[in-house]
């Protein structure tokens, strides 16, 4: 599958899916100190996820890009930037344990990647 749409589409849903069965299956609440009340569940963390899952593909789209190396290098750079951010921001926040940060960060790149390459 060639077609960079169809993959960020099927990213994009798959990661969500598996994200909200994974919660719904293990049903971990969020940490008593969360200095921001949610009543869903914690487990894996859905931001990094996502993020990571977009990250990986948009890394992928972008060195399959006609540019040079250091833009290449540039842009991925931002974007990865910015999922470790929603990362670190959803642990300073405390609705998020590290393990649960790091299983979704894990989970998202593995999508991107299957979906990438299968």
């Amino acid at each position: 599958m060639s077609d960079p749409l169809t993959q960020l589409i099927l990213i994009i849903s798959i990661t969500a899916l598996l994200t909200i069965l994974i919660k719904n299956i293990t049903k971990i609440k969020r940490p008593k100190n969360a200095l921001v009340k949610l009543c869903d569940y914690s487990f894996p963390s859905g931001h990094t996820s996502m993020s990571f899952a977009l990250a990986s593909f948009f890394t992928y789209f972008i060195f399959n890009l006609n540019i040079d190396l250091i833009s290449k290098i540039m842009l991925v750079s931002v974007i990865i930037s910015g999922a470790v951010a929603i990362t670190f921001w959803r642990l300073q926040i405390r609705v998020h344990t590290p393990f649960q940060v790091f299983i979704g960060g894990l989970l998202g790149v593995l999508v991107a990647v299957l979906v990438i390459f299968i």
